[in-house]
């Protein structure tokens, strides 16, 4: 006996609004305005990068390159990866090497949390101060291979520590269920959102107003009745009525109706003239007597 397969749960993962538009500072700052696309993608467009060739007025010949690479999914948690490329021989202080075939040394503060807990407000300004320090003193102590390789044909020099990147976080992904969304998924996702919040907000509407109506209807009908027939026929058209909450209601009044066309009322006194049209139980008319002359007359 075959069973059914377990069930996976699968958990999205979103990149935040706006995401793309503070790693664009960090392009700006490296004076990628240049570009047509001031981020470049990685092979499978998962992940971003900043690749730019870096001097230093001592070593004007040099050849290093500089990538920053920029995960959208884990930007608002930890720093991205900043890697020295084309470094001959080994790698600086603070910087490890990762790829000898690319000449590629990794920052070691990479990946790690941010300080404080959050991305700076300013992130171009962030990696400026990065290149400034960090970088520029890792190339003091090192020394670059004598040619820049060609660009290839996704843009970068250095394609294959970036796909080694983007495999490790894909897989990482997979392994845990994860859903990779993109911003622009997370765009209209929001969008998708509020249009059904208009619409689920435009039907309540419409069902209220159409409840009022049926409340309305049935309260004027039984202001109408005159006797308690009428009014039971007023409460007969509630079993076609779903609401439970106007149900009550009507018949809470239906029930007060019920009690006012019913009530006995006073015998009336057959003396008031209002109940009887015989004139010999009217009221006599008062004589104005006769008038009284004056002696002096």
């Amino acid at each position: 006996m075959s069973t059914a397969p377990e069930k996976v749960w699968v958990e999205e993962v979103w990149v935040p609004i706006g995401t793309e538009a503070r790693l664009q500072d960090l392009a700006r700052a490296m004076g990628s305005t240049r570009r047509p696309n001031r981020l470049l993608t990685s092979p499978t467009g998962r992940l971003m990068a900043i690749e730019r060739k870096v001097d230093l007025p001592e070593k004007a010949r040099a050849h290093f390159w500089l990538q920053v690479v920029l995960n959208p999914w884990t930007w608002a948690e930890q720093q991205p990866v900043v890697d020295l490329l084309n470094v001959d021989l080994g790698a600086p202080e603070g910087f490890t090497t990762v790829d000898a075939d690319e000449g590629r040394c990794r920052w070691e503060a990479s990946n790690s949390p941010w300080p404080g807990g959050a991305p700076p407000e300013d992130g171009g300004e962030w990696l400026l101060d990065v290149v400034h320090n960090v970088v520029a003193s890792a190339m003091q102590r090192s020394t670059s291979r004598p040619f820049s390789p060609p660009a290839t044909a996704s843009g970068l020099r250095f394609p294959a520590g970036l796909l080694a990147l983007e495999t490790s976080f894909t897989r990482f992904a997979e392994e845990r269920g994860l859903l990779l969304r993109t911003e622009d998924d997370h765009r209209r996702k929001r969008e998708e959102e509020a249009l059904r919040a208009r619409r689920e907000a435009e039907q309540r509407a419409v069902e209220e107003e159409q409840r009022k109506l049926r409340r309305d209807r049935f309260v004027l009908d039984l202001q109408q009745a005159e006797d308690e027939p009428s009014v039971e026929a007023v409460l007969a058209r509630l079993t076609e009525e779903h609401d439970e909450d106007l149900r009550a209601d009507i018949e809470a009044i239906a029930e007060a109706r019920r009690s006012e066309v019913t009530a006995l009322r006073p015998m009336p006194s057959f003396d008031d003239p209002s109940f009887t049209a015989d004139t010999s139980v009217r009221t006599p008319r008062r004589a104005k007597g006769i008038r009284t002359w004056s002696e002096e007359d």
